[in-house]
């Protein structure tokens, strides 16, 4: 990937080094969209990010739309590269062969989160709304939904990818095809606001 997306993705990275989202093992700074969900997943699990001072906005407006204190508390785990199974073979042609960046499961009662990280790639499948990877992502939170109190899909991106106008339209989209929107929420998260949040550990 070259161009301003690549420079973008640099300044993310170097921004999350200067506010020390490091890798606790070695101290390094995260190279790649896979060390940033591993990260997130371990500085979750050890309860060292304020999910309260993280916002959630709506695709379509950029509007705040609360925090992901709502959705995620202190109990629960955190798991990247979570596969998405599946019951029969029409689930697993929508989201069979998929896992999810990080996923927020909750312990005796709360919500799912599914954390869709985002920082310059493409989405896999086709853009439409119906069949995207987002799509597909909400095809099986609208499935599992049942077992939990409420089941949300998180985009998790810089902020200035969005002023680029990546990821917020595909979301949006996304969820408002057909009812996907009055059953399962969706929200677009900035790593900006997770840097901010996660405490010193």
């Amino acid at each position: 990937m070259g161009g301003p997306a690549s420079a973008i993705k640099r300044r993310l990275f170097e921004l999350a080094r200067s506010m020390e989202f490091l890798d606790p093992v070695t101290g390094c700074g995260p190279p790649s969209e896979r060390a940033l969900s591993g990260l997130l997943a371990l500085y979750g699990q050890q309860g060292l990010i304020d999910w309260r001072q993280v916002p959630v906005c709506r695709p379509e407006t950029l509007d705040p739309a609360g925090n992901l204190g709502t959705f995620i508390r202190s109990s629960g785990s955190y798991v990247t590269e979570y596969p998405l199974l599946h019951h029969d073979n029409s689930q697993e042609r929508m989201w069979g062969w998929m896992a999810a960046d990080v996923m927020y499961i909750p312990g005796s009662s709360g919500s799912l989160v599914m954390f869709e990280n985002k920082v310059g790639s493409d989405f896999h499948y086709e853009a439409d709304p119906a069949t995207s990877q987002l799509a597909r992502q909400l095809e099986y939170l609208s499935d599992v939904r049942k077992r939990y109190e409420r089941a949300v899909l998180i985009l998790l991106t810089g902020r200035e990818f969005v002023e680029a106008n990546w990821y917020k339209t595909e979301l949006a989209e996304a969820l408002n095809y057909g009812s996907r929107s009055t059953m399962i929420g969706g929200f677009l998260v900035f790593w900006e606001d997770v840097f901010r949040a996660k405490r010193a550990g």
